[in-house]
């Protein structure tokens, strides 16, 4: 998240993945939409700060 080169892209035109809290508040501070994995016990916590959750690898295809 350091490297203000995106390949291109504006941080808006992009989604991070995550599942961590500070992972989510760092892509948050980028400017990033981002989707939290909350497969962990800080899950509520991830749920309350993500754009979006999922909890099944099988559904991150359909939230992009």
């Amino acid at each position: 998240m350091g490297s203000r080169n995106y390949g291109g892209f504006k941080p808006e035109e992009c989604v991070v993945i995550e599942d961590s809290i500070s992972g989510v508040r760092a892509a948050k501070a980028g400017g990033f939409d981002v989707f939290g994995y909350v497969a962990h016990d800080y899950n509520n916590q991830l749920k309350d700060e993500a754009t979006q959750t999922f909890d099944s690898m099988d559904k991150l295809l359909s939230m992009i």
